[in-house]
């Protein structure tokens, strides 16, 4: 019979999103795909050498290229107890704004934002995870970024049409207007700006097109060619700036800890399946 462990600690789920991020390691190596730790993750490589303990996710990026081959490979590559899941693998999945997160089975962790908005009922895999964000070109001009990522509204604003319960009325009307919008529409859209983007040879890198909320640009310099530094023991590919990326991403003052009220996770609670 199949026990349930419940609320195993935060350390222990680190080290379970750790095993996960050694696989998608193994994979990337394996097939030459570049990638590198990411926003919380590459914060506490620098300040902690690992996990930030209270972080509860683990956040890896790709350039949108890299990421499409990536997805290709998990469907053949991806090891037994695994999960890639996207829209297309899981179609209740709730988080298309994140849209590749590679799960554990026999794991489940209660977020609180999906408590909040009500999705977590949802029949979708919800394993402990690590983030995997696409990163898309963008023009080296500030203002025609801000035009260039418009559209991340308008996808964040179709994803929250699922919601239940929403954080304004004025984000609940807008949202519900977008349900009239087929997903297939969306989906059109954001494939033809990711090909015009992407076409250009620009100096600037930000996170997808899709990912709202995360309007910030890293010369591409600041991460070509990927360094490595040291993340719980184990190697995995850094931007080569790690201190300008993490500038643009925290501001001069990354290294500070925040205040102890802010050191907190998302996590309503994490089970294991033994």
């Amino acid at each position: 019979m199949e026990q349930i462990k419940k609320n195993i600690p935060l350390r222990d789920a680190q080290l379970i999103m750790l095993d996960i991020l050694i696989e998608i390691d193994r994979i990337c190596k394996k097939n030459n795909i570049p990638y590198w730790l990411d926003a919380g993750t590459l914060l506490g490589t620098v300040r902690h050498k690992g996990f930030i303990p209270w972080d509860d996710d683990i956040d890896i990026c790709m350039h949108r290229e890299d990421y499409l081959r990536f997805l290709d490979i998990c469907d053949k590559e991806l090891s037994f107890g695994y999960f890639c899941q996207t829209s297309k693998s899981d179609p209740e999945y709730p988080k298309r704004t994140i849209p590749c997160k590679i799960r554990k089975d026999n794991t489940v962790i209660c977020e609180a934002e999906d408590v909040f908005y009500g999705t977590n009922d949802l029949n979708f895999h919800k394993g402990l995870f690590v983030d995997v964000f696409p990163m898309d070109f963008y023009s080296g001009t500030n203002k025609i970024r801000k035009f260039e990522r418009l559209f991340s509204i308008a996808y964040y604003l179709k994803n929250s049409s699922m919601f239940v319960n929403h954080k304004s009325i004025l984000r609940m009307f807008l949202s519900k207007f977008f349900l009239i919008i087929p997903w297939a529409v969306i989906e059109i859209i954001k494939s033809k700006l990711i090909k015009s983007n992407n076409k250009r040879n620009n100096n600037y890198i930000g996170y997808g097109i899709e990912i709202p909320n995360c309007n910030y640009f890293h010369k591409k310099e600041h991460i070509f060619p990927l360094s490595t530094m040291y993340f719980e023991g184990f190697k995995f590919s850094v931007p080569v700036n790690t201190h300008e990326y993490l500038i643009e991403l925290y501001g001069a003052s990354y290294m500070e800890l925040p205040p102890i009220e802010m050191r907190k996770s998302h996590t309503v609670s994490i089970e294991i399946y033994e």
